[in-house]
């Protein structure tokens, strides 16, 4: 199915691509945003930024987190660390 060229439809397309794209590389991932995921396993960084490209899309920033197993259970229950 074809996208017409408005916003909304360009920013499903590009969550689209980005789903199709972690899911070659056979990761766990949380799409948030056309333009922003989670993803959950190590990457190479060279690795991803090519099949972006190859995409014709361009890897503008990249950020690891970790997260600790309090700060994840925490997350898990819905609480709240104070």
């Amino acid at each position: 199915m074809p996208f017409s060229d408005t916003p909304e439809n360009g920013a499903k397309k590009q969550r689209l691509l980005l789903a199709h794209i972690l899911d070659r590389m056979n990761v766990e991932y949380e799409i948030l945003s056309a333009k922003q995921a989670n993803v959950f396993a190590k990457l190479s960084i060279s690795e991803i930024a090519s099949a972006l490209e190859n995409e014709g899309c361009e890897l503008i920033s990249m950020q690891e987190h970790d997260e600790t197993l309090e700060s994840y259970y925490v997350s898990l229950v819905g609480g709240e660390k104070k």
